[in-house]
């Protein structure tokens, strides 16, 4: 556990350390635990236990940091004096702004939870074992990955800025096989407080079983009806589109020709893509990496792009406010459907249960490729009617909110752990589904 005093003690240590710079010191630390199993045995276990503490000192434009790993205040006050030193030789950066005072944000106490905090290694082990034996009872084989922990980020600064955020994290991601690997099923569950590791495992031995026998369907645009695991592993990738300096440098799907952005116009259909601090879907930090306090804000509203994240040297060089960055994402539309809503609304096409390998091809149009993975099903007249091969896909991430004409309810997603998430399944008029793939 990180306190508020340890905090304070840190910036003491390392400022007495650095006279005369101005110091920040930022300490990310974590605690917790996790289970790997595999052709339904466990296969590893571990527990977690690290504090980073990482000490930035400037003179004037010229900075540096150094990082060490614990609390003892000799180590910190050490990397501060080596920060400094680096500091004095270091070249001027232009952009370097002195760091932020004091400033005031409200807790986010939703971002806790005891039960997960309190997570033990026999609680896991059992809560894997009943999915394991879920899976032996099905005739299937299971593998997964179990992670909860226990997280503390502070920021402080020389200049007055305090702030101290505690959150927990639990997320398991199943896999379930038949024996011939000829069928594969996925599912997800988590987030700050719970998770069903029991409910997961039989969502991913039905679409184990689902999936076999998988029929060959040729490659081209396709209706979709995509997962929620399937919308995040797309969404994410947003937020450095959403960033002012790469739109303002043409580098954005949000730039226009001539320097100037797409704020005001509709970018994304009737997407509603929001950050919420205080959100129970995706709770974050109240403030962001540079100190900056966050607000709930709506970076997308119903298609219309409102907002950019703006750093403070970007502001000041571009002459606009600052907007602290992104903690969370929560990906909304209108008039929430069902899963099983979005399938009957489908004449013909596809359910996606999600995608892997997913990569940048083209930063301008925010194309991304890569690979369906364990359970894509064909829809005929609102039906599933039986499992088609995988697929590669290159697809432009605002063209598929543009193209979506409806969308479940946003669900937490425990599978993410580094950018708290919260996406619907949407149904999309086209999705291009680039070349088939034989993978299961």
């Amino acid at each position: 556990m990180l306190t508020q005093n340890e905090l304070k003690a840190a910036l003491r240590a390392a400022s007495k350390a650095a006279p005369g710079a101005e110091v920040t010191v930022s300490i990310d630390a974590k605690e917790g635990g996790f289970l790997r199993y595999a052709v339904n045995q466990a296969t590893q276990s571990g527990l977690v236990s690290d504090i980073t503490v990482s000490v930035t000192c400037a003179l004037g434009k010229r900075h540096a940091s150094s990082s060490v790993h614990g609390l003892r205040l000799d180590d910190i006050a050490e990397a501060a004096r080596r920060a400094l030193q680096l500091a004095r030789s270091a070249p001027e950066d232009p952009e370097w702004l002195p760091p932020l005072g004091a400033a005031s944000f409200k807790p986010v106490p939703m971002a806790w939870s005891d039960a997960v905090a309190g997570l033990s290694p026999h609680q896991c082990a059992a809560a894997v074992a009943e999915g394991i034996a879920e899976c032996k009872g099905q005739g299937l084989v299971g593998a997964g990955f179990l992670e909860h922990s226990r997280n503390w980020e502070g920021y402080a600064t020389s200049a007055g800025f305090f702030g101290l955020h505690q959150s927990t994290r639990v997320g398991l991601t199943t896999t379930a096989r038949t024996p011939d690997g000829a069928g594969s099923g996925w599912a997800d569950t988590g987030g700050v407080g719970s998770f069903d590791a029991l409910g997961a495992t039989r969502i991913a031995c039905r679409k184990a079983k689902l999936s076999k026998g998988a029929r060959p369907l040729e490659a081209g645009h396709y209706p979709v009806v995509l997962e929620p695991a399937a919308v995040s592993d797309l969404v994410i990738y947003l937020l450095g589109a959403l960033d002012a300096r790469a739109v303002d440098e043409g580098r954005s799907c949000f730039s226009k020709k001539g320097g100037a952005s797409k704020v005001g116009e509709n970018v994304a259909g009737k997407l509603t893509l929001s950050s919420n601090p205080w959100s129970p879907l995706a709770p974050s930090a109240p403030f962001d990496s540079q100190g900056m306090p966050r607000t709930p804000i709506h970076w997308i509203e119903d298609g219309i792009l409102k907002n950019l994240f703006v750093s403070r040297a970007w502001a000041r060089k571009s002459k606009r406010a600052p907007q602290a960055g992104v903690g969370s994402l929560i990906v909304s539309g209108p008039a929430p459907q069902s899963l099983e809503s979005l399938v009957k609304g489908m004449e013909r096409g596809l359910l996606v249960t999600r995608f892997w390998y997913v990569r940048m091809l083209e930063p301008q149009t925010l194309t991304l490729t890569g690979l369906t993975r364990d359970g894509v099903f064909l829809v005929e007249k609102g039906e599933v009617v039986g499992p088609v091969n995988n697929f590669r896909f290159n697809q432009s991430v605002p063209r598929m909110f543009v193209d979506a004409d409806a969308y479940g309810s946003p669900v937490t997603l425990g599978g993410n752990s580094w950018l708290p998430t919260a996406a619907p399944a949407l149904r999309c008029s086209s999705f291009f589904m680039a070349s088939k793939s034989d993978a299961v």
